[in-house]
């Protein structure tokens, strides 16, 4: 990686960081000059890309396209012509749909332009029993042909069998499909050909079957249908035995650099390619790797593990490239194109390589490796772009302007500062909507019962807890300064609400969320969802009704900074495509998991009105009418509220656009009662005194101290003395132990019982009776795998553990003393159980009981004296009045 750090690329950084908000036009990034050795490296090897996707969905042109394999809330972030999406980069022509012909012709031209000799359209065996791709729907296959034979453009097909499952995997069904594909498309004069061949490409990687078979099948597809040039990514060792292979990819760029050293290998055992493409040559076969120029998919929390590649503004494609070409390899295969998931695009883009100031960055690099100039083809007409990119590729202003921040001076302060901006018109309007048109609202302090015009018609929502500011605290547990308002935990993975008497909100709302940080999961979230107007046409043809929508934020610092401060994340979503929301006057929300989400606000903001338009003129910013500041008042009758309110901002330009609204969680931060002195809770005392408890715990603010252990490497430091407020009284334990002596020993009979519930599936709750070491003792625990466990309601035993050193988080020595039974309890449904252990130390039995009914037994327990207590959480499980009291 020698060029990395040259004089030339320097200079450029330099000045793109001078340039980051400069005007157009683009400066290009000289990249590769005409001095250097790499320009012109790639003039004789033909250059493919791989994985040009065509099936983004966006709806726009058409209403009516679903909108998949991205995740768009359609709201504006950083710019105004910018929608937000869960992708690092964005497109050069915005959020497009990858069925519009114009964009397909666009990237044509800029492929071809770029030097790219042709590229590989991946689809899927999916329908029709595996015989026939999804693509293949509304004859898109033959409208791609077209277009590639008109454009002089090369495509050909990737069959993404290896991702596949079940039917298109059989090798008989797959020789049914490459026949009937090549039968019908084959001869096409826009399909790929090699040396007169139709070009078959697929990969073997995670779906061998063999070489006999392999053989056998491409046998049967060439008797059909005549020779083909049969182009695999797969095992070279494996391909090189089957006769009919003319083109072989193996091995791939990305292993080059070790994850955890960042150090280079460019002779990787298995991704040698200069071993690859020796071994392919001596069987008279064509070979190379795959190169991928970057591997950035950070912005993907369910993608693999792993650090990703950076991409170096285009150096890793220059010397993985040009180490592919010094190997002998007969071409060079790209990946990929527009794959924006995995950051790995070729496709002109913003935000390449994080503000390389170069939208064409990629291409214009590739060409100089190719010895020609690039010269970037017309961007696509205006009426195949959305509105929102239209002035920053020149064609005008489509979008409205931004809630650039709100504030408030200080925790307390009564009035926000509202800075808006827009980058074309001055700034003329602000509307101003506390709640919202529709909303629920958990239950405040001083109320009895949750709020709003939105009500909660199935799904299961926790009494409303108590949420602490974030602010001065030292773990997610411990008391902090301020409270926030209140929340309810989500019981259900889908929450549906009805609006009956509200009013209507029009086709095309915005829909808002307030919910609780949760700093073990700061970019989790809900999903709104909600009825299309009307049906939504997939990619392969079928239909959909529903349109969802992600609120939460995205992997971006400024995304979630302000939340991490106040302790509320407030997500918005405006909806790409009409919806009946005012027909059926519903509105689900899914969560990702039982548990997971503190929710406070569900909000839904409908269409601008007169009436809430704030009455005061802005104030210039910088002396600018296109950037202007709003002082907004909060009423007296809002500051004495306790509790959590929101409120919408929404600003209008000159030229009559609206800019996507803004949802702010408006906490009234409320001091704590004290937790000592005349205010601190007896309620543990008094109930010792008339159990004859000899160890009480309500979780109120009072005298029980625990001991917290981490699990192992789970935290920093063994052990943390603390006093415990919990939210309404409701432990909430985490992935944690918690310990507590008793006030006196206990050498005999006894009774134990708490409450519990679980929030999340697969969790174990565990309470602990020990000796004084820790290691001696009996215990009782509720597991809970999900749904299909016990019919939703987990089960139960009892345990035994005797070893010299305390139990643990995860204790492996224990025992089990009675057999697994369904609790009779559902697991996240309230009230919390009553849960009880019981043991007769004349007959040395050992009882578990839920809500009053026998669960298990065990007999010939022998039990020293206990002196402590331990309960477990995991992941997020609820306790409540714990009492272990002696027995005659």
């Amino acid at each position: 990686m020698g060029r990395i750090a040259s004089p030339i690329l320097c200079a450029v950084c330099a000045a793109i960081i001078s340039s980051l908000h400069a005007a157009e036009p683009i400066v290009p990034d000289i990249i590769i000059p005409k001095s250097d050795p790499a320009f012109g490296a790639l003039k004789s090897i033909p250059v493919y890309v791989q994985e040009w996707h065509i099936w983004w969905g966006f709806p726009y042109p058409d209403p009516t396209r679903e909108l998949s394999h991205m995740s768009i809330t359609m709201n504006q972030f950083l710019e105004p012509w910018r929608l937000d999406w869960d992708r690092n980069g964005y497109p050069l022509p915005g959020l497009y749909d990858s069925k519009n012909s114009d964009i397909i012709r666009w990237q044509m031209r800029c492929m071809r332009a770029a030097g790219i000799s042709g590229a590989a359209i991946m689809v899927h065996p999916t329908d029709g029993g595996g015989k026939v791709f999804a693509q293949e729907g509304g004859g898109f296959i033959d409208e791609l042909l077209t277009m590639a034979a008109e454009e002089k453009f090369q495509i050909f097909f990737m069959d993404e069998v290896a991702f596949m499952e079940g039917a298109p995997r059989d090798p008989a069904i797959m020789t049914e499909r490459v026949i009937r594909f090549l039968k019908k498309y084959g001869s096409h004069p826009g399909f790929g050909r090699f040396e007169g061949k139709p070009i078959y490409y697929y990969q073997t990687f995670g779906f061998w079957i063999g070489a006999d078979a392999t053989k056998k099948m491409m046998d049967a597809v060439e008797k059909a249908v005549g020779p083909v040039y049969w182009m695999i990514f797969g095992n070279v060792d494996e391909l090189v035995k089957i006769d009919n292979v003319a083109a072989i990819i193996c091995g791939a760029s990305s292993h080059y650099q070790d994850k955890t050293t960042r150090a280079w290998d460019w002779k990787k055992s298995g991704q040698d390619v200069f071993t690859i493409v020796a071994k392919a040559h001596e069987s008279k076969k064509k070979a190379s790797n795959l190169n991928h120029i970057k591997f950035e998919n950070s912005s993907q929390p369910w993608r693999p593990p792993g650090v990703p590649m950076y991409g170096y503004r285009s150096r890793r494609m220059i010397d993985i490239t040009t180490n592919a070409a010094a190997a002998g390899s007969d071409f060079i295969m790209l990946s990929s194109w527009n794959d924006w998931e995995e950051a790995t695009a070729l496709e002109p883009g913003w935000d390449v390589d994080g503000f390389a100031g170069d939208p064409y960055l990629y291409c214009r690099t590739l060409a100089a490796l190719r010895g020609i100039d690039f010269i970037p083809p017309p961007n696509p007409p205006k009426t195949a772009v959305h509105p929102t990119i239209w002035e920053k590729l020149g064609y005008g202003d489509g979008a409205g302007p931004m809630i650039e921040r709100v504030r408030r001076s200080h925790q307390r302060g009564d009035v926000f500062e509202v800075i808006v901006a827009d980058s074309m018109n001055p700034v003329v309007k602000l509307e101003v909507v506390w709640e919202g048109d529709w909303h629920w609202r958990a239950q405040q302090p001083g109320e009895d019962a949750a709020s709003g015009n939105l009500t909660l018609v199935s799904g299961a929502l926790a009494p409303a807890q108590t949420v602490n500011s974030p602010l001065q605290s030292t773990t997610t547990l411990s008391m902090s300064r301020f409270r926030i308002g209140n929340a309810s935990t989500a019981l259900s993975t889908e929450l549906n609400f009805e609006a009956k008497d509200a009013p209507q909100v029009g086709a095309l709302p915005t829909v808002g969320a307030v919910y609780a940080l949760d700093p073990i999961n700061p970019l989790e979230g809900l999903t709104a969802e909600m009825t299309a107007a009307a049906p939504l046409k997939r990619f392969e043809g079928t239909i959909v009704s529903n349109i969802s929508l992600r609120l939460a934020p995205h992997n971006k610092p400024e995304d979630i900074g302000v939340d991490t401060w106040e302790g509320w994340h407030a997500r918005t979503a405006t909806t790409p495509v009409p919806v009946a929301i005012d027909g059926n006057r519903s509105l689900k929300i899914r969560t990702s998991g039982l548990g997971q989400k503190r929710i406070a606000q569900i909000s839904v903001l409908g269409a601008p009105r007169e009436e809430r338009m704030f009455p005061t003129d802005p104030q210039p910013v910088d002396g600018s009418v296109k950037r202007v500041r709003y002082y907004v008042p909060i009423s007296i009758a809002r500051l004495e509220k306790p509790g959590l309110q929101c409120v919408w901002f929404r600003a209008q330009d000159a030229a009559g656009n609206w800019g996507t609204p803004k949802l702010v969680a408006v906490p009234n931060y409320e001091f704590p009662p004290p937790d000592d002195g005349a205010a601190v809770s007896t309620a543990d005392a008094d109930w010792k005194k008339d159990t004859g408890a000899v160890f009480a715990c309500r979780f109120e603010s009072g005298e029980t101290k625990w001991t917290k252990t981490w699990p192992s490497g789970g935290g920093i430091g063994s052990r943390v003395k603390e006093r415990f407020v919990t939210e309404n009284n409701n432990f909430i334990v985490g992935n944690v132990l918690f310990s507590a002596p008793f006030d006196a020993p206990i050498s005999g009979s006894f009774r134990v019982q708490t409450r519990m519930l679980h929030i999340e599936a697969n969790r174990a709750i565990s309470v602990w009776l020990t000796d004084t070491s820790g290691g001696n003792g009996v215990g009782m625990t509720w597991t809970y795998n999900g749904l299909t466990h016990a019919n939703g309601q987990g089960d139960v035993h009892l345990m035994t553990v005797a070893k010299s050193s305390e139990v643990e988080f995860n204790e492996k020595n224990a025992k089990r003393a009675s057999t697994p039974t369904a609790s009779g309890h559902r697991a996240t449904a309230s009230p919390l159980a009553l849960m009880e252990m019981e043991y007769n130390a004349k007959e040395r039995t050992l009882t578990l009981s839920i809500d009053g009914v026998r669960k298990g037994s065990a007999g010939d327990i022998v039990i020293p004296t206990l002196e402590k207590i331990y309960i477990r959480g995991n992941g997020r499980n609820m306790f409540d009045d714990i009492l272990v009291v002696p027995r005659e």
